[in-house]
């Protein structure tokens, strides 16, 4: 493997900030979404009173998903400028 890649150590970093942010942030919240958001909308047409919870929830969902994007976004950067650094 060290033959293949040879400077692994500097490669892990980006892998591991880019699939923690995915894996923490943005993919339960749009399983979630996908799971529970019909049920939600159903509820919602039955009983117009809960359309606070639907809106709570996508918000709240919403939100990860942007937590998660920049979170992604500011890891990534930061490890491509330290490999960059890391060559000069």
């Amino acid at each position: 493997m060290a033959i293949a890649v040879p400077k692994l150590e500097d490669i892990i970093p980006l892998v591991g900030a880019t699939a923690g942010m995915l894996l923490a942030f943005v993919f339960p919240a749009i399983i979630d979404t996908l799971t529970f958001g019909p049920e939600l909308v159903e509820s919602v047409r039955k009983d117009p009173s809960q359309r606070p919870q639907l809106y709570l929830r996508f918000a709240r969902n919403g939100a990860l998903v942007l937590l998660g994007i920049f979170g992604l976004i500011a890891g990534f950067q930061s490890n491509i400028r330290g490999l960059l650094a890391s060559k000069e």
